[in-house]
């Protein structure tokens, strides 16, 4: 049975995207700067299900990820006007990220019942104008 972390991890490299684990006040400190998409997970909480001889039958991980993009701090939230000639960061950033994220629930299926997935749009986070997608998730394996 393969740790939640690593296949999150596995699936945030094999699209191409940085990866870090840990708490998120070390998530600020991040400095690379040449990819796209930028996979932020948290600590995993990790239940176990245990039949009547002690063995294993159920995992259920909870914990959250962010998914997001390098963005431009004074670009406004959502362009209204047809001919202002500048994307706002829900098209340019968060809305990427929306479509992106699907890639994990995707990859996640067959082997995972996914019994919860909440998103959240965030703007100009840490200190490198992060703009994004926060995600929530509760996901079961059955052994």
């Amino acid at each position: 049975n393969k740790v939640m972390k690593d296949i999150l991890q596995q699936i945030a490299t094999s699209n191409g995207w940085h990866f870090d684990y840990g708490r998120s006040d070390f998530h600020n400190l991040e400095t690379e700067a040449d990819k796209e998409y930028y996979f932020f997970l948290d600590p995993i909480e990790e239940s176990v299900t245990f039949d009547e001889y002690a063995a294993p039958t159920k995992h259920t991980y909870n914990g959250r990820f962010m998914l997001l993009k390098h963005s431009d701090f004074d670009r406004v939230y959502n362009s209204q006007s047809d001919n202002n000639q500048t994307e706002g960061k829900y098209e340019q950033y968060i809305k990427p990220c929306k479509e992106a994220v699907m890639k994990i629930a995707n990859a996640l299926c067959g082997d995972y019942t996914i019994e919860g997935w909440r998103m959240i749009e965030v703007i100009n986070l840490y200190d490198n104008n992060f703009d994004g997608v926060l995600v929530t998730f509760q996901i079961t394996t059955n052994d």
